[in-house]
């Protein structure tokens, strides 16, 4: 099914395991993460809104990484949250399975795996005066935390971590893969894609993916793709690695 197809992954690489699918129908998985993450110095201000997290309506996690960089930057017990009246949220299944591993308990999380999900679950009706705690990444997309304060709640939007370009690799292997024509090439974030773009020193995008498909994890990824004139060949229903592989593979049927 996908005997000989060669697919670039951009993104972050948290278990190899992940893609044992694809490997095991035929295809050759080359990882060339284009981004890293980086936990950022908070004032001491961001870091008494973090130690007052069971004070707030709503504590939303957006990533594996919020969880994290949020856990690093905090005194208190997780119980002490978790008894509290917080309502504990998160995107995704790997979101969920991360807060869980350190002892959340998770109160929400809408079916799909994105901020447009979430901004649908929470409606007016559920965020109006409410107090909405979100630590995360210094470049996540504020469109989010800019609905609910057009709901009228109360947001505290803390950046925990930051998203930057991957520095480590000699020029010889940025070539070899500049120089590679793969059969798809998979964005997992609207950084993964401007960072592979500036690491290559694509001057024409148009060219350079002419004769290579590009697959992205979600809408925000998509369009950021779309907004240089590429198509996007590939996109799950559910915005997660999972369904992404699978998509990939009803793709090559």
């Amino acid at each position: 099914m996908l005997n000989g197809k060669k697919i670039l992954f951009t993104g972050l690489i948290k278990d190899k395991n992940d893609f044992a699918e694809l490997i095991n129908n035929g295809a050759e998985i080359i990882f060339f993460p284009a981004i890293k993450i980086v936990g950022l110095t908070l004032t001491d201000n961001e870091k008494v809104k973090l130690n007052n997290a069971l004070n707030y309506d709503y504590l939303i996690f957006t990533s594996v990484n919020a969880v994290k960089f949020f856990l690093n930057n905090i005194e208190k017990n997780i119980n002490e949250i978790n008894n509290s009246p917080v309502q504990v949220t998160v995107i995704g299944d790997k979101t969920k399975s991360a807060a869980e591993s350190k002892g959340f308990k998770i109160s929400l999380m809408p079916e799909k795996s994105s901020s447009e999900s979430l901004n649908e679950f929470l409606d007016k009706e559920k965020v109006f005066n409410k107090k909405i705690l979100i630590p995360g990444s210094k470049i996540a997309n504020p469109n989010l935390r800019n609905s609910f304060l057009q709901k009228e709640a109360v947001v505290d939007f803390i950046p925990v971590y930051n998203t930057v370009s991957m520095d480590e690799y000699s020029e010889a292997a940025i070539e070899k893969i500049k120089n590679t024509l793969f059969d798809l090439i998979v964005f997992t974030s609207p950084s993964t894609f401007n960072n592979f773009v500036k690491l290559l020193k694509v001057k024409n995008v148009q060219n350079f993916f002419a004769k290579q498909s590009i697959a992205s994890i979600g809408p925000a990824t998509k369009r950021e793709i779309e907004k240089k004139n590429l198509t996007v060949d590939v996109l799950p229903e559910n915005y997660n690695i999972k369904s992404l592989i699978k998509e990939i593979i009803k793709f090559y049927k």
